[in-house]
């Protein structure tokens, strides 16, 4: 089956001017040590981007688990689509059984999420604040609409985290 990319970047913006001076304790808000790498934060980010709290919210707001696959215009088309896929769902069970001595189908609303967390990729912009996020689907729209939804959802998440944090931290030290 044919795949589709779409992407969309995202500025992640420091609060404060970074030092990169072995003195500093902290860089885009991050603690840092000398012996962490500086790569740590953007792994940090692109991590969370593409991970399953990010993917929940994405199949949440898009309703992924409620879709089925689009039906093909000829019948002899979608009769080899639904063998193919009783085939794999009978040698998946079949493996599984043999590996484990029982069969668990999974939910649906999971197996959405899953497949949003694999479609996710996030790359940081070299020498920039900016991240890439790319979403891979079937549909090119599924694509472009999972990529957007992904990233205001990841905004919406650090501007969260950020506010939690302030609060706090004022109430410790309050």
């Amino acid at each position: 089956a044919e795949k589709f990319e779409a992407s969309t970047k995202i500025l992640i913006r420091p609060r404060e001017e970074i030092n990169l001076a072995p003195t500093n304790k902290a860089m885009m808000d991050f603690p840092v040590s000398i012996n962490i790498p500086a790569e740590s934060m953007s792994q940090t980010y692109a991590e969370v981007m593409t991970s399953e709290a990010i993917a929940t919210r994405v199949v949440d707001l898009l309703h992924l688990d409620t879709l089925g696959p689009k039906p093909d215009p000829e019948w002899y088309m979608r009769v080899y689509h639904q063998l193919r896929d009783w085939a794999k769902i009978a040698m998946k069970d079949s493996w599984d059984f043999v590996r484990y001595g029982r069969v668990e189908h999974r939910d649906p609303y999971w197996k959405a999420v899953d497949d949003v967390v694999d479609a996710l990729e996030a790359k940081p912009v070299t020498d920039t604040y900016i991240f890439e996020l790319t979403a891979t689907w079937d549909d090119p729209k599924f694509a472009a609409v999972i990529a957007d939804t992904a990233a205001k959802v990841f905004v919406d998440y650090s501007l969260d985290a950020s506010k939690h944090e302030e609060g706090t931290s004022a109430e410790f030290l309050g």
